[in-house]
């Protein structure tokens, strides 16, 4: 038993090719990252307790072509976020353990508002004032489920995520 390297020769010259077209200068990464991520598939998280509108709503953002992540509640989607940063969020206000507005708290705190996805609040319940407020100033939009059909949170959707790449 003898140990025995194998070079993988056209790895190598690929991973040294794509080095090679970084350049040092810091612009240049900046855009090429950029280009990067704007090839990748975006990607969209549902908070919601209701298996229904998670697996709904997931399947619309799925046709929209985002990659879904999906969370029962603002503790198992904090939990994600360090997993994965998404490029929308659809939240729910009313949930177990942690709800909507708590979720959202934590996660202002947690990332700076330049890392932070736009959130879309897609809820039931009716909210007091102090709680539009607080969402009005701090979310890119609000819908209730009873109000709008799949058609038009698609448009939404698709709305808030331009606006939020552009």
């Amino acid at each position: 038993g003898q140990v025995v390297f194998i070079l993988d020769i056209p790895t190598l010259v690929e991973t040294n090719a794509d080095e090679a077209h970084r350049n040092t200068d810091d612009a240049s990464n900046l855009a090429l990252e950029l280009a990067e991520l704007q090839d990748r598939t975006p990607i969209a998280m549902v908070v919601d307790d209701s298996i229904t509108i998670r697996k709904a709503s997931g399947n619309l953002l799925k046709r929209l072509g985002f990659e879904v992540s999906t969370a029962r509640d603002g503790v198992e989607a904090l939990a994600q976020l360090h997993e994965q940063k998404p490029d929308i969020i659809l939240l729910d206000v009313e949930m177990p353990r942690m709800d909507g507005l708590e979720f959202l708290e934590a996660y202002m705190m947690d990332y700076p508002a330049e890392e932070r996805a736009p959130v879309l609040v897609y809820s039931g319940k009716d909210l007091t004032e102090v709680q539009r407020d607080f969402l009005d100033k701090n979310v890119a939009g609000m819908v209730r489920k009873d109000d709008v059909s799949m058609d038009e949170l698609s448009t939404i959707v698709k709305n808030i995520y331009q606006e939020s790449t552009t």
